[in-house]
């Protein structure tokens, strides 16, 4: 336990070194932090989104808004996280759960999202938790146990509807693989009310907000996307350059390395280990498949930290591949050897890769800060209303101002600030084109924003008298 309590308190080192913990919100963290935010209106919170990570942050962002002070309690929180959800496969495959931990909390998906206000990190390591435990009552029956699997499998429907429903057919899937019979009575029940966790509210605030389940599906279907389709392409790209072409880019060889790595070693766990640690290698190979299936196959949206849950079962079972390694005839020493080699390789690549995203991050993320600074400092103290093509969530929530989109219709955008402009507020435009009257007509007087380094970004307002 001690060692996976020393990879917890690594991982939040490690985000604390690269990571900037000032860097302004993402668009999707603005949209959630607006929800807790104890200034201000919530923010465009459509039917693809679930409430449970703004619940968890709830705590720090009723006391205070400081951003800082938000991302430090994510990094606590998900390195606590990060110790439950491989501490409970300790007693399953004992120290092959602290070298997944490392693999995971090595990860640049882990330590990169650890402080960002966004669900996914926290949804693998809730399933992750949900899982262990499960097998581990296997073993070994309690209702200690039962209870966990039960908060845990919950917390990940809560987090991330899509993604506790996929758990708890990964968990039924585990009952066949290990052929029990102890798992079918107990948690069954136990299962379902999990899964009650996260649906009820979801399908309440569907019929309060969205006219009804199915109406919400549809319009997530219609933000997101859906039907067959292969991104099998686009996540391997991204694992490696996580954003756009041109800006980060791992050498394809590095992403192959550290995917490879990973995969021999899951599978070296599935057919190397003891029967016990193959059955389980096997269920954590099955669940990694099962939640990247739905993104790889499906939705037409893609984020590599969609890939999050999948890279912490995987790490499960190249974790069980090093244990084994380290039971091998070989001797401990070899393993030793070779497991440094590997950490100290996947390490290499993934702490330069997220230190390049993170880089990228909050160099992105100015921009909208100062766009912000600049809308402010223009309205005076004035109630004001804007319109931008770019980050108007979180120019919003750093300005002040009520913010909206921009479209490419001169009369819509105008039309969008009607009501604004009746009630006599300051309204502007924030247009990252060389020519604003590509989106606006006459009536706009627009000017550089000198400030940014993208010359392109023009900040205009409207002439009443014009």
């Amino acid at each position: 336990m001690i060692w996976i309590v020393l990879v917890g308190l690594g991982f939040a080192i490690l985000q604390l070194v690269v990571m900037d913990l000032s860097r302004h919100l993402a668009w999707d963290e603005a949209v959630y932090y607006s929800e807790v935010h104890p200034i201000g209106d919530p923010l465009g919170f459509n039917a693809h989104r679930s409430r449970g990570i703004t619940w968890l942050v709830a705590p720090v962002l009723l006391v205070t808004d400081s951003i800082v002070a938000m991302r430090l309690y994510l990094v606590a929180l998900s390195s606590v996280g990060l110790v439950v959800a491989f501490a409970v496969w300790r007693r399953t495959i004992s120290w092959g759960a602290v070298a997944a931990a490392v693999l995971f909390g090595t990860s640049w998906l882990s330590f990169t999202y650890g402080s960002e206000l966004m669900p996914n990190l926290f949804s693998a390591l809730a399933g992750l938790t949900a899982m262990g435990l499960a097998i581990a009552y296997q073993a070994k029956p309690s209702s200690w146990l039962s209870i966990g699997v039960f908060v845990a499998s919950g917390l990940t429907t809560l987090i991330r509807p899509l993604d506790g429903a996929v758990l708890l057919l990964a968990l039924g899937i585990s009952m066949f693989i290990l052929r029990s019979t102890r798992l079918s009575r107990p948690f069954g029940p136990a299962l379902l009310g999990a899964l009650a966790i996260g649906i009820v509210p979801w399908a309440i605030e569907s019929w309060a907000r969205f006219g009804g389940p199915i109406e919400r599906l549809e319009q997530t279907r219609r933000l997101v996307g859906g039907g067959l389709t292969n991104n099998l392409g686009t996540y391997a790209q991204m694992l490696g350059a996580p954003l756009t072409p041109g800006t980060v880019a791992a050498a394809d060889w590095q992403v192959a390395i550290w995917l490879g790595l990973l995969v021999a070693l899951s599978v070296l766990g599935t057919v190397a280990g003891a029967s016990m640690s193959k059955r389980v290698g096997l269920i954590a190979l099955v669940t990694a498949f099962l939640m990247t299936a739905p993104y790889l196959f499906y939705s037409e949206a893609a984020a590599p930290r969609f890939m999050t849950p999948a890279v912490g079962f995987l790490s499960i079972s190249a974790g069980i591949g090093v244990y084994a390694i380290s039971r091998s005839n070989s001797g401990r020493s070899l393993a030793v050897v070779v497991g440094s080699l590997i950490v100290a390789t996947l390490m290499t690549f993934q702490v330069g890769i997220g230190t390049q995203w993170s880089e990228f991050q909050t160099e992105s993320r100015l921009v909208s800060v100062t766009l912000a600074d600049t809308l402010a400092a223009a309205a005076g103290q004035r109630p004001c209303s804007f319109l931008s093509t770019f980050g108007y969530p979180q120019m919003e929530i750093r300005s002040g101002c009520h913010g909206g989109r921009l479209t490419s219709d001169a009369a819509e955008n105008l039309s969008l600030l009607s009501e604004e402009l009746a009630a006599g507020n300051e309204v502007f435009a924030l247009v990252a084109s060389n020519d604003p009257t590509k989106f606006l007509d006459a009536s706009w007087h627009c000017s550089k924003v000198s400030s940014v380094s993208d010359s392109r970004w023009h900040l205009c307002d409207f002439a009443r008298d014009s």
